[in-house]
């Protein structure tokens, strides 16, 4: 092309076309010269050089937001908007496009897409000219679906990426219900750790009553769930309204009850303050008159079976609010120390306790005491325990629960010592935002910090302890 166009110059010129591989230095200028006034002609607007100095992926942007040369039309969202691309493009990066526009029963005309809105299918075209996409909490739901349905792999890994890195108690349930709704395993798994390990944070977010029927049932049922009773049932109730208007039924206890089912015996009555018991759930009208009286047998007598529901046996003392990461353990010489006083407001068996890790399969902890003293900070009973890693990680800052080879009764109004020593080695997390009142059921935990205490460790103090799980035993 370059080679017709300056022999046409030369004609118009009257400049004998000299053969490329004969030149010496005047045929250069000559040359040159036409080179500058071609280039003269693209600046002056006759062909713009928006090419010159780009990237492929540079250019595939110009191309798809100046519509130049554009030959498919997509009418987008109930609006219709109008959303051009090109027909190459489309066709090498999405074989579900290459059916569209190719095969058998390919589009004629411009092609309706009313299951997003435009904003979305145009960010999932730049994706496909540029290989990259603004992912934003407000789109990702969108972006997978279209990820999925037109078969771009790239796309739908960055939007679960995404998902993962933005996980937290407050948008676990819509993650988790997105997870579900498009068959996502693992990501399912990450999220369905976090809704029962912070119910009351959960159990309380914006995506909770936007849960399916199996989600709800999963999330209710779970043996992890940790919440306070009256937040259970706030909760369910919300859900079972939500799901009323989904399914276009009145609001009515009795279809409240018909929506929710069994899993009403899965909300913990039996351990709700009283006054909250009569003030709203009587009120509710969910519950039978027989099973009120069942309820009330329970909280006025402790040992009562309760069944078919449940008893609050195990809950965790969640003792932080966040997570940091802790470094200096790898230079410490004996590895980390950590250290929890509290007390208790009720009798409680202590099970387990929640650890903070490094996950791997290498051993982390070495040893465990549990100690007691008499209101003053000499210790009086001092016991070395043994715990049994479950190989459990609960969260992805690897907390794990151990449990205790032999449970410790704690006594209410007492002051007790927890003190764990971990083996030295890289990076672990700690915990952050500590809680100095924490209340799972009817019992309270209070953390006593005192300002200095004797210890002849020599490693790196830090608040390894993120939880510990009890029961309550029977009366």
């Amino acid at each position: 092309m370059k080679h017709s166009m300056y022999g046409a110059w030369c004609r118009h010129n009257h400049v004998t076309r000299i053969p490329f591989n004969s030149w010496d230095n005047t045929e250069t200028r000559v040359v040159q010269k036409f080179v500058t006034e071609q280039t003269d002609m693209a600046e002056s607007g006759f062909v713009e050089n928006w090419q010159n100095g780009r990237s492929v992926v540079e250019c595939n942007r110009h191309m798809l937001n100046s519509k130049h040369t554009s030959d498919v039309t997509f009418r987008v969202g109930k609006d219709e908007d109008t959303v051009r691309a090109h027909r190459y493009v489309l066709i090498s990066r999405s074989h579900v496009f290459d059916a569209m526009l190719c095969g058998p029963l390919a589009e004629k005309d411009d092609i309706k897409i009313s299951d997003v809105e435009a904003d979305v299918f145009s960010e999932m075209l730049m994706y496909l000219y540029t290989d990259c996409a603004t992912v934003t909490p407000e789109n990702v739901t969108g972006l997978l679906y279209l990820a999925k349905k037109y078969a771009v792999g790239g796309l739908e890994k960055l939007c679960l990426t995404f998902l993962e890195k933005s996980l937290t108690p407050e948008n676990a349930c819509l993650i988790l219900e997105q997870a579900h709704m498009f068959d996502e395993k693992n990501l399912y798994n990450k999220a369905f750790k976090l809704v029962p390990r912070h119910g009351d944070i959960c159990f309380a977010s914006e995506g909770f009553k936007y849960l399916s029927h199996y989600c709800f049932n999963e999330a209710m049922r779970s043996r992890d769930l940790i919440i306070l009773p009256k937040n259970a049932f706030e909760a369910a109730t919300i859900w079972a309204e939500a799901e009323c208007g989904r399914k276009g039924r009145e609001i009515t206890p009795n279809n409240l009850r018909s929506i929710l089912g069994d899993i009403v015996y899965r909300i913990p009555f039996t351990s709700m303050d009283k006054e909250f018991y009569v003030d709203n759930v009587v009120p509710s009208g969910i519950l039978t008159d027989t099973e009120n009286v069942k309820i009330w047998s329970c909280l006025l007598c402790p040992g009562k079976d309760p069944s078919p529901f449940i008893r609050q046996s195990g809950k965790d003392f969640v003792l932080f609010d966040g997570h940091k990461v802790f470094s200096d353990v790898r230079k410490a010489q004996k590895g980390a120390f950590g250290r929890v006083n509290f007390s208790c407001s009720d009798d409680i068996i202590l099970n387990s306790i929640c650890l903070y890790g490094r996950g791997g399969g290498e051993r982390e902890f070495s040893t465990c005491t549990i100690s007691r003293s008499d209101n003053t900070e000499m210790v009086r009973e001092r016991d070395e325990v043994t715990l049994r890693s479950s190989e459990e990680v609960l969260e992805t800052c690897q907390i794990k629960r151990y449990h205790l080879d032999t449970p410790v009764a704690i006594t209410a109004n007492t002051d007790y010592y927890i003190e764990v020593e971990m083996e030295k080695g890289s990076p672990v997390y700690v915990g952050d935002g500590e809680r100095t009142s924490v209340t799972a059921g009817q019992c309270t935990l209070h953390r006593k910090c005192y300002k200095t205490y004797y210890t002849t460790y020599h490693g790196c103090c830090a608040d390894l302890i993120y939880a510990l799980e009890f029961t309550r035993p029977q009366s």
